[in-house]
């Protein structure tokens, strides 16, 4: 126990200690404290920057030609698809589908979920627009919705 305890605090807080610093806030702010203790493995992950860069005209052009149930949204850079289910819990469930994926990807839809209806949005905020990201989630939600 007490080794596991060890590694938790060296990894998370950058001390070999096996007693947790006096203060959290001593190693961590507050959001990468909450990060680290309910997704630990991000801490290390590295990010790949071409993921984020808004998408080129030729490769928006290629992309969305891939993504034939999706629609640009006016006056945004950004895409947008409804879908339609036979009942809530089919859309709910749908929802929660979506949800683990897009966790996993580290990019979340914007949506809405009108009983048996879920209405999405792809746009990366952080780089004002369409990304590799968008892309890469609008296809996984193709796959689920069949």
């Amino acid at each position: 126990m007490g080794e596991r305890r060890q590694v938790a605090h060296g990894s998370l807080l950058g001390t070999g200690n096996a007693d947790p610093p006096a203060s959290l806030d001593d190693r961590l702010d507050g959001s990468t404290l909450r990060r680290a203790i309910l997704r630990p493995w991000r801490l290390c992950r590295k990010k790949d920057p071409s993921m984020t860069a808004p998408l080129d005209d030729p490769t928006r052009t290629t992309a969305l030609a891939t993504l034939p149930a999706w629609s640009l949204v006016p006056g945004r850079d950004a895409l947008t698809r409804t879908l339609t289910f036979k009942d809530f819990n089919e859309a709910f469930g749908f929802m929660a589908r979506v949800a683990l994926i897009a966790e996993k990807q580290e990019h979340h839809p914007e949506w809405t979920n009108i009983y048996n209806t879920v209405h999405l949005t792809l746009s990366t905020h952080d780089a004002g627009g369409l990304t590799h990201k968008d892309i890469t989630l609008a296809q996984a939600i193709d796959r689920l919705a069949g």
